[in-house]
């Protein structure tokens, strides 16, 4: 079996203990709120991120910031050193250039280290759908896979990656250019909640609106049955950004459609949450 760890960066959701139990770290990625700067690292306990949220209600606008280059190698330089390559799926090259940084690193550390490999899978995905990613990557690794058929496995996967989001506040979504300033101000006096996904490119993608969280909740569970398996045990994350009402109704939603779903449940890294803001719900699964 081919000597690999798998890296994930903090854009990532993941169940933690399942990945302390098979050995996933993580790339830690940069934010910064006004002029204080930090690390999300990828491994933050649901308490930790809930502070992150509160900051954000308290009128705190935080900022993230790709991962360069140099970073990466300095991060994998002591791995393909001694002979361990890495596999690391990172956040979609349609939400950021994280990728292409990656990519380069991966050129320059190949040149250092010929024994060794930093391959790297560009998601496609973000947030529970690189979860579900990484979930294929270990029962892969388990099962025998070198490094590079785990990433062509990877690969032809991501684009069967189910994620639909809505959102609390249409604010957060016009500071990002989502939405304009005017369908942000009606949008958030009329209760209109968007949904969004993750199209088949990495992009995002607002395709519908509803009224009220709970109706969005109901028409992204409707897209679910339509598009997943539900006749399988297959993890589904229903994440959100410090809403239990909501996250609570959504897991009963889910539950009531397909009482097989291995349904997990955390807080979105804020890596994704300073997009999306405070309140929000997703439902990420494997599509059929």
């Amino acid at each position: 079996m081919d000597k690999y760890l798998i890296f994930l960066d903090a854009s990532a959701d993941i169940d933690l203990a399942y990945a302390k139990e098979n050995d996933i770290d993580f790339v830690y990625m940069n934010y910064t709120y006004d002029d204080i700067s930090g690390k999300i690292k990828g491994n933050e306990t649901d308490e930790e991120l809930r502070n992150f949220y509160a900051l954000v209600k308290g009128g705190k606008l935080p900022s993230t910031s790709q991962i360069a280059p140099y970073l990466y190698e300095e991060l994998f330089t002591p791995y393909l050193k001694d002979g361990v390559s890495i596999l690391y799926i990172c956040l979609s090259s349609g939400l950021s250039s994280t990728y292409q940084s990656a990519v380069l690193a991966s050129k320059n550390l190949k040149a250092s280290f010929p024994e060794s490999d930093l391959v790297v899978v560009d998601s496609l995905s973000a947030a529970g759908g690189i979860g579900i990613l990484c979930e294929r990557a270990i029962n892969n690794k388990n099962n025998g896979l070198s490094i590079f058929d785990n990433a062509k496995d990877l690969e032809d996967l991501r684009t069967k990656i189910f994620i639909n989001v809505t959102v609390e506040d249409l604010m957060h979504l016009k500071r990002g250019g989502r939405v304009s300033a005017a369908t942000a101000f009606v949008g958030t006096l009329l209760g209109i909640k968007p949904i969004i996904k993750v199209t088949k490119d990495g992009t995002l993608e607002l395709f519908e609106k509803k009224k009220g969280l709970r109706q969005a909740v109901n028409f992204m569970v409707d897209n679910y049955v339509k598009e997943c398996n539900l006749d399988s045990n297959l993890t589904v994350y229903v994440l959100h950004s410090d809403n239990d009402a909501i996250l609570e109704y959504a897991v009963n939603k889910v539950k009531e459609v397909n009482p097989k779903a291995k349904i997990k449940t955390k807080v979105i890294t804020p890596i994704i949450g300073t997009h999306i803001g405070p309140g929000a719900i997703a439902i990420l699964a494997e599509s059929k």
